[in-house]
């Protein structure tokens, strides 16, 4: 299976999938696509940043994926901002504090294998799951 095809599926399946190990939760968010017209999926990820932090898992307990070239892009009319629902007011910046633990081009599929097996060796140490 290639690289593109695996992440678009770890993206539908776990972008919004807490997993629990003994008493902690943990989470692994992630958008395997890049560019501007994706925006919705990095969009996505940030916003499920905030709801899992919001109910209290800590960002140590929360993994995160994804390109991050969409805040920052020149067509972005916000910049440095997302946002992942209409709004007639100012609206919620999802963005803001979701940092990703990999980005760029280290969101790949050999990255997220090791994130869920806990290889934090095949990551140069990176956050993995433990």
């Amino acid at each position: 299976m290639n690289d593109t095809r695996l992440l678009k599926m770890m993206y539908k399946l776990l972008t919004l999938v807490a997993t629990a190990q003994a008493v902690d939760h943990w989470a692994v968010l992630v958008a395997g696509s890049n560019g501007y017209w994706n925006y919705r999926h990095q969009a996505d990820v940030c916003h499920a940043y905030q709801i899992f932090t919001k109910a209290g898992i800590p960002r140590s307990n929360i993994i995160t994926m994804f390109y991050d070239d969409i805040a920052n892009d020149p067509a972005n009319p916000f910049p440095g901002q997302l946002f992942n629902r209409p709004s007639t007011g100012p609206g919620y910046d999802v963005y803001k504090g979701c940092t990703p633990d990999y980005s760029g081009e280290d969101v790949t599929a050999a990255n997220f294998l090791a994130v869920l097996t806990g290889n934090s060796s095949a990551v140069g140490g990176k956050k993995v799951l433990s």
